[in-house]
């Protein structure tokens, strides 16, 4: 018995010392949790919260104690929540969010959610780790950007259409005939007014884009009319460079609902860009159908793309040369990249397929019905 009771004195006492350890760390870890300037939020799966530290509840605006409570008392955006269901559901890793916090005595504030699954080593979810972090002044200075561009476009669009307006007139001789070197001038003088132009407009729509700003009137179109009208304007630039236009339109092909001006600006970034790549040859427009969605082909046989840099095409401000090699070039380089955002905010996608020499041929898929 003395034995027995001697061996559970020391199992006891190691337990205990166990216990204290295990009771210090934890102080230290809350502590650590507690101090830190960055948010931080645990949940569990049925959305109570179980840790929220100070800088958390300074951040939601939260002065009580809310361990226990449902996770949208505290973060009432109702698509963080869905979003927080969806990644227990799926097991999806981690998500990235941006919330707006009212404050009703001065201007909202603006936080990044960070959430996270925890799970052990079995695969058993653990809980939910969000971490909160504010962007107010980034948001601020960014909207600052959005709107010193915009007003920087529209200041310089005005006096260029002016120009261009002129220039054409001179052009078209309406105001008496122009030697053979005028003539040459004012047309130099049209070309790179319209190339300013469009510059312009890529850099406009860029900053609306960038500040989630594209605002889609959507109504009922056909494609074949819309790539029609598109090709029509090109024609005289493909003339002059030889260059075989074609189009072949299913002859029964379904209309689509799309914002008009959107989806013509997307097409024609793509359609320009397949012309302006192309020294001799053709550019082929066809059609297909896959289920709900149509399929748009811009088939060129212009300078190519190397299989490295298709993918880098459609990042901003990037440009492939013509031995391709991808860097920063002369324009904006984002003509592709516009055309890839416009047509995602129609729930469709565009994507290339190219070798080096042999020409390029760009997809771009919208769905039929809305």
């Amino acid at each position: 018995i003395k034995s027995r009771t001697d061996e559970l004195y020391t199992s006891n006492r190691e337990l205990f010392h166990s216990n204290y350890m295990l009771h210090q760390e934890k102080e230290k870890l809350n502590a650590l949790i507690e101090n830190l300037e960055e948010g931080i939020l645990v949940s569990n799966i049925s959305h109570s919260i179980l840790m929220i530290n100070t800088s958390a509840k300074n951040l939601l605006g939260i002065e009580r104690s809310v361990i226990g409570a449902p996770l949208y008392d505290v973060i009432s955006d109702k698509d963080y929540i869905q979003d927080i269901h969806h990644i227990i559901l799926k097991k999806v890793r981690f998500i990235s969010k941006e919330i707006t916090i009212p404050h009703p005595a001065r201007q909202s504030s603006y936080l990044l959610l960070r959430s996270s699954l925890s799970v052990d080593s079995k695969g058993n979810i653990i809980g939910i780790i969000t971490l909160l972090r504010d962007i107010t002044k980034e948001k601020e200075l960014e909207n600052l950007k959005s709107g010193f561009m915009r007003t920087i476009s529209h200041e310089l669009k005005t006096p260029l259409t002016t120009i261009i307006g002129f220039t054409e007139t001179l052009s078209n001789e309406r105001r008496g005939t122009l030697n053979e070197d005028q003539k040459s001038y004012v047309k130099i003088i049209l070309e790179e007014g319209i190339h300013l132009s469009r510059l312009i407009n890529d850099l406009l729509e860029f900053t609306l884009i960038t500040a989630n700003k594209i605002l889609l009137q959507f109504e009922e179109i056909s494609l074949k009319a819309l790539i029609s009208e598109i090709l029509e304007s090109f024609r005289p630039q493909a003339t002059l460079k030889n260059i075989e236009l074609s189009f072949d339109a299913l002859p029964n092909l379904p209309s689509i609902q799309a914002d008009r001006e959107k989806l013509h600006r997307a097409f024609l970034n793509v359609i320009h860009n397949a012309i302006h790549f192309t020294e001799k040859g053709s550019v082929v427009i066809s059609f297909y159908t896959e289920k709900n969605k149509i399929i748009t082909k811009i088939m060129d046989t212009g300078i190519g793309i190397d299989s490295k840099n298709i993918d880098k095409i459609f990042e901003r401000f990037i440009q492939v040369d013509a031995d391709g090699k991808a860097g920063f070039r002369s324009g904006l380089g984002l003509g592709l990249s516009i055309s890839r955002d416009l047509i995602a905010l129609h729930d469709g996608r565009i994507w290339a397929e190219s070798k080096q020499g042999e020409g390029s041929t760009f997809y771009i898929e919208l769905p039929v019905a809305r």
